[in-house]
């Protein structure tokens, strides 16, 4: 098998990110390996974030800014609301967290059609002018603050409901290394600076040079400057952060 039939691509997002990732690639003749460079795990004291959602009355918005701040607190939100606040209105980071929010048979959300970030979704109209508007912000621990800061910025009272956790996972990394080592993995795909930090944190002992020579997929130019700094020296950075977006940039770099 030549190069060409056996391309190779490292992905690192988190389960289920990963695998649906990963069945898609397949289907486009691309061979896949999984290393989830972090777990979303629920938090260990799960009371504040009830009684935060007890209050979701109080709030003008609810905004979730990942699949996974839906699926950990929809059991929560139903639970205290069988029906949700009629006033509050929903809205999320991008499409595949609205459509959870969609699966898990909460209200339709207002999200941004091309840039699904927290700069897409701050460039919205309805975001302009927060005068007095209570947001409800679901999210992980750690993480961004620019939709937090800047919402505040623009007069809203935000509250922080952390649904989740990310943990670096417990890996064996002996098959991984030698895939790199033997430089058969063609490609790499980091999501988020987290998850590059990690992928740091877990080669930087072994093989860490050879990794940052291999192309890095990206999913917007502020994880590409953190990516530079790190040292890779080949990045291309998909033109939307889907998987239409993934899926081009890395037919790109297999032409190549």
């Amino acid at each position: 098998m030549n190069r060409l039939q056996t391309f190779r691509v490292l992905l690192t997002r988190p389960k289920p990110q990963n695998d649906i990732l990963s069945q898609r690639l397949q289907a486009e003749g691309y061979d896949t390996v999984l290393l989830p460079v972090f777990e979303i795990k629920a938090l260990a004291d799960g009371s504040q974030l009830r009684q935060q959602i007890a209050q979701l009355d109080y709030y003008n918005w609810a905004i979730f800014i990942s699949r996974s701040a839906v699926q950990m607190s929809e059991a929560f939100i139903h639970q205290q609301w069988p029906q949700f606040p009629a006033a509050l209105r929903v809205a999320a980071i991008g499409k595949g967290t609205a459509e959870a929010l969609q699966q898990a048979q909460l209200p339709a959300a207002l999200y941004p059609q091309s840039n699904w970030s927290s700069e897409g979704l701050l460039a919205l109209p309805a975001f302009q002018s927060m005068a007095k508007k209570n947001v409800a912000l679901f999210c992980g621990q750690g993480g961004r603050e620019l939709l937090a800061t800047t919402l505040q910025q623009r007069g809203a009272e935000v509250t922080r409901l952390v649904t989740y956790q990310r943990v670096l996972p417990e890996l064996n990394l002996t098959p991984y290394l030698d895939l790199v080592r033997h430089e058969q993995i063609h490609a790499l795909l980091a999501t988020s600076v987290e998850g590059l930090s990690n992928l740091k944190k877990l080669f930087v002992e072994t093989e860490w040079p050879r990794l940052r020579k291999i192309p890095l997929v990206l999913i917007s130019e502020r994880i590409m400057i953190q990516a530079k700094a790190f040292g890779f020296t080949d990045c291309f950075v998909a033109k939307a952060a889907n998987q239409e977006g993934i899926l081009q940039a890395l037919n790109q770099i297999r032409k190549a």
